[in-house]
């Protein structure tokens, strides 16, 4: 299964370097719709607009959060595969079964978020995530971390 999802996450990485070199300079071009960096969230630090909302089974795969507020959102099922989440704040979020697999959580405020198992014993998943200096107190936690990157 982690195979399969890495093989996955490798051929979105080669679509979109595909796409970027495909890109016309004509600024009459339409972008194209498969394009993955046409649909990848961009937010500035200290934006609060997802803060509260539900986002649940949200695609945020290479998304730049970088230092955005997400207070008590729902990303329930969310997948911020490659995502760009340093210095986010996820405090109090519900992250049950989301996958941050080779996320950037660097300084990341997780306090009291509920990363506990979802309705079908799904754990979060931070496989190759860096944790570093993430904040992680009173973190409902029942997760998947692994360092090893294939």
């Amino acid at each position: 299964m982690i195979f399969r999802n890495r093989r996955r996450i490798e051929r979105k990485r080669q679509i979109a370097r595909q796409s970027c070199m495909a890109r016309s300079d004509d600024p009459n071009a339409l972008p194209e719709e498969d394009d993955p960096l046409d649909r990848t969230v961009r937010l500035p630090p200290n934006d609060c607009s997802l803060a509260g909302t539900v986002q649940q089974g949200r695609d945020m795969m290479f998304a730049q959060l970088a230092g955005v507020n997400m207070t008590e959102a729902d990303f329930y099922w969310a997948m911020f595969h490659d995502a760009l989440l340093e210095g986010a704040i996820l405090a109090r979020c519900d992250l049950h079964g989301a996958t941050f697999n080779d996320a950037n959580l660097r300084r990341a405020d997780l306090r009291s978020a509920n990363c506990g198992l979802d309705n079908l014993g799904g754990s979060t998943d931070f496989i190759g995530a860096d944790l570093s200096g993430a904040d992680l107190r009173q973190a409902n936690m029942a997760v998947r971390i692994s360092l090893a990157r294939s």
